[in-house]
């Protein structure tokens, strides 16, 4: 960018920050931290007038040289220098992103009309309730931004004053470049404990003024005794002191001091500011030593994962590996798709550009390399996250490296064999699947392991957790795309269209229909998709199959046990879905139907205590002493279930309770020793009463016998 076009966007950016002062102006009262990111962005201009001023007067930012005194970075051919005029032009364009995003969400909470706000949400009440992580995450981003733009302030009024700065003046960022790269003095050594402890504590208190007297007697190069394992510079790197650092560095301290823990490089990257870790970059700190614990992660790990594009830069000029990975298998590129402060603003995709787009000693990062204990890779997790511009150009790169490469090339899979199309599918991401399918990805790969739920794209749509506005449109799109609907069966054998039913979604169950799926299919448990209808008891997705005119529904079919949907529909206790049945026009539901086990729709709703459905199926006509194959009748059942009232109801209604019954031991109960010896009540109090009630009983005491033992109960 030449000097004309970077000022253009100086002004541009300028007027974006005016612009987002105003529309913030009476509302920097309400909150503490809108206030704040106003003030930034006001400061944020003055710097931005003070840059365009030096470069009206053609003082360009100076290129900050690379490790000093003729040191080699052992990592490659160049050096660690720092172009300030890239520094420049990075953070105006990116900082323009996060203060556009801020004036979108302004605009967007005062006006109904556009899309939620990410800043905040109007309360019922009037109340305006502001979103704080959002908020603080902008603040964060724009403070950073807002560093490297005052380290090239300082750089041009370094210039334009022809001197350096106060060594230690806490108002500079990066202090003067002659102290910058100034050689290492006359150092001292000690074995004064306690001058060590004094210099570490001024160290963590940022005292220089102490710090520098103390460097007359003590050599920096000391681990402290606070149990950390950490040098002096180890903790300037973490407070973000680059006064302190520069200080410690003059002195004789070493960059890459390490006890078996991280650099400071690898301290300073954690900040948020870039300049500390440049700082150390450019006095030769090692640029590809990895973090010797945790995930052992390397410098260009964190700097994507921080999204610091500058330092990102000049790792890339160091001939670092773009494909190094940590402990876990993670690559840089992993990183930054993952990194959480990069999609406050979905557009800032400066740092996996740039990563995507350098040749480093003839490589390229690869978007297909995962996780290494199931290959999970930066294509699946931007496709999972939906983060539809990372994925974009992840799927550009893949197919710029070639070898067949793809969306839904083998080497671009897990290990499960799952594609970036079913995880983008699998979190309900629609214009994700929809961009994979632009790109070519095979809409009907199957695949098949132990266990597996949602064996196509198609099956990790329809069982996603997203809207149901958002799960019609993917099933939509991927049916529309060619995907079969009948394709892949989940580890239960059930169809799509089954499990479609037995969730609920009538919708889906309409538009799998139109694309051909069998509603006669059946599971391994032998139940076709209107058993699990009637199991759930949706009248609305029955009255659909059985309106189905490209398959005939059997309104009467049976499952593996001999079941029938009305007998599923009556054991869950769907008396409505009973009735529905039973009268459906022009052939209703045979009620009388059993099971493999002679048991029909009344003995089941007894056994589960569905009184209601009981009463329904005895007023068509059901026997109430009707045993099932081993002789058990419905009195028997209820007893042994612990249903007090649908046993009352049969007493009252005539049910035998003489009846006996034979056990696994071959020995024959009547209904109250049934209840008395039942595992499955595990009320003693609820058993004894039912026991009782049933070998009491007679007719004359219905109404008695209800009050008193129900109030026995309580």
């Amino acid at each position: 960018m030449d000097g004309v076009s970077i000022v253009t966007s100086i002004i541009t950016l300028s007027k974006t920050l005016q612009s987002f002062a105003r529309l913030v102006a009476d509302y920097g009262a309400a909150n503490d931290t809108v206030r704040e990111i106003k003030s930034t962005c006001e400061f944020a201009n003055v710097i931005l007038t003070s840059i365009k001023e030096q470069l009206d007067a053609h003082i360009e930012p100076a290129l900050l040289p690379g490790a000093p005194n003729g040191r080699q970075q052992a990592t490659g051919t160049r050096s660690t220098s720092v172009d300030l005029r890239e520094v420049l032009r990075n953070n105006v364009s990116r900082l323009q992103l996060d203060v556009t995003a801020l004036v979108n969400e302004v605009q967007n909470l005062f006006d109904p009309s556009r899309p939620p706000s990410l800043m905040g949400e109007w309360k019922s009440s009037g109340r305006l309730v502001w979103k704080k992580t959002y908020l603080e995450g902008m603040h964060d981003r724009i403070k950073s931004k807002l560093t490297h733009l005052q380290l090239v302030q300082n750089n041009l009024t370094a210039q334009a004053n022809h001197a350096a700065f106060e060594p230690h003046s806490p108002d500079s960022v990066i202090n003067s470049l002659s102290h910058l790269f100034r050689s290492p003095s006359q150092r001292r050594t000690s074995s004064d404990r306690y001058a060590r402890q004094r210099l570490v504590n001024a160290v963590k208190e940022r005292n220089g003024k102490e710090a520098e007297d103390l460097l007359h007697q003590v050599d920096p190069n000391f681990v402290s005794e606070d149990n950390d394992g950490l040098f002096p510079l180890h903790y300037a790197a973490k407070n973000a002191d680059e006064p302190m650092m520069l200080l410690l560095l003059d002195r004789g301290a070493r960059v890459d001091c390490s006890h078996a823990h991280p650099t400071p490089l690898m301290l300073a990257l954690q900040n948020t500011r870039v300049a500390p870790a440049l700082t150390l970059m450019s006095r030769g700190a090692n640029v590809c030593q990895a973090d010797p614990v945790g995930l052992k992660q390397s410098p260009l790990h964190v700097s994507a994962r921080q999204n610091h594009y500058d330092i990102v830069q000049v790792l890339l000029g160091c001939n670092v590996d773009l494909n190094v990975r940590d402990r876990e298998g993670h690559t840089p590129l992993f990183e930054c798709v993952k990194s959480e402060l990069r999609h406050l603003v979905p557009g800032d995709v400066g740092v996996l550009r740039i990563l995507l787009e350098r040749e480093v000693m003839g490589k390229r990062a690869n978007p297909a390399l995962g996780r290494y204990k199931d290959n999970f890779n930066p294509l699946h997790l931007a496709a999972q996250k939906g983060y539809v511009d990372d994925l974009e150009l992840l799927l550009e790169a893949t197919k710029a490296l070639g070898d067949g490469l793809g969306p839904d090339s083998a080497t671009t899979w897990d290990k499960k064999g799952r594609s970036a199309l079913w995880y983008a599918a699998s979190e309900g991401q629609v214009e994700a699947i929809k961009l994979l399918l632009r790109y070519g990805a095979q809409v009907n790969r199957h695949f098949q392991f132990e266990g597996a739920q949602q064996p196509t794209a198609l099956w990790a749509m329809a069982a996603s957790t997203s809207s149901a506005e958002d799960k019609t449109s993917g099933v939509l799109a991927l049916l529309n795309a060619g995907a079969k609907a009948d394709l892949g069966r989940n580890a239960q054998g059930q169809t799509l269209l089954s499990a479609m039913c037995e969730m609920g979604n009538a919708s889906l169950v309409r538009s799998l229909l139109s694309k051909g799926a069998d509603p006669r299919d059946s599971d391994g448990q032998g139940m076709q998709a209107i058993h699990h209808a009637a199991k759930t008891g949706n009248q609305v997705i029955v009255d659909i199959l059985l309106k189905c005119e490209s398959q005939t529904v059997d309104i009467n079919c049976k499952d593996g046990s001999g079941a029938t949907p009305l007998i599923y529909a009556a054991m869950n206790g769907h008396d409505y879905l009973v009735s529905f049945l039973e009268r459906h026009q022009p052939r209703p539901a045979d009620w009388r139907l059993p099971d493999n086990n002679e048991s029909d729709a009344f003995y089941l709703a007894c056994a589960t205590g569905h009184t209601f459905c009981a009463i329904y199926l005895r007023a068509l006509g059901a026997e109430i002493n009707r045993p099932n194959h081993r002789r058990i009748t419905p009195l028997h059942i209820a007893a042994r279930g612990g249903h007090f009232d649908t046993v009352l109801w049969l007493l009252r209604n005539g049910a035998d309770k003489n009846a006996r019954a034979p056990t696994a031991s071959g020995a024959e109960l009547t209904p109250d020793e049934v209840a008395k010896t039942s595992p499955g009540i595990a009320d003693p109090g609820l058993r004894e009463a039912i026991a009782s009630l049933i070998k009491h009983w007679t007719p004359d005491q219905a109404a008695s016998v209800r009050w008193m033992i129900t109030s026995n109960l309580r």
